[in-house]
């Protein structure tokens, strides 16, 4: 057996439908694989991307800096309540996943750091870990809340 990446990359376009723009098999995931994925894209005619949603990798985010310019990043909302579910215990995860949906469904961007602070200090007492990567990283979570409604459901 051979532990190998799968790189999947979607496109939202202009009229809200989703499509698949890649689909590959790497070695590694590293910068230099999301670097290659992103220059095959934009020499098949890739532009206009405003907003990149994905892991927190490191190499992704920088790669997405050098080939999107002036395109906002956000943190992939599933990947950030996985890694927090995992830490904490499976009968509390759906009162936690519904407390977190409660910031990503703010009515405003400016809304909803209060909401987030409100629900790490719930959890504080007994997660401090999670709350701690609440207080830490729910900005990277919010990008897309500072797009015009009407733009938000495409994304």
């Amino acid at each position: 057996m051979v532990s190998a990446g799968v790189l999947i990359a979607y496109g939202v376009r202009s009229d809200g439908y989703r499509e698949t723009l890649d689909v590959r098999v790497a070695d590694t995931e590293s910068r230099a694989t999301y670097e290659e994925l992103f220059a095959d894209l934009k020499a098949r005619g890739l532009s206009g991307v405003v907003l990149v949603t994905s892991d927190a990798h490191e190499g992704l985010k920088a790669a997405v800096a050098r080939h999107f310019q002036g395109a906002s990043w956000q943190r992939c909302l599933v990947h950030f309540t996985r890694d927090l579910t995992e830490k904490i215990a499976f009968a509390r995860c759906k009162e936690f996943v519904a407390d977190l949906r409660e910031v990503f469904a703010a009515s405003d961007r400016a809304a909803a750091p209060t909401v987030a602070a409100r629900i790490a200090d719930k959890w504080r007492p007994t997660h401090p870990k999670v709350a701690g990567a609440i207080d830490e990283h729910i900005e990277e979570c919010l990008t897309a809340l500072a797009f015009p409604a009407a733009h938000r459901r495409r994304f």
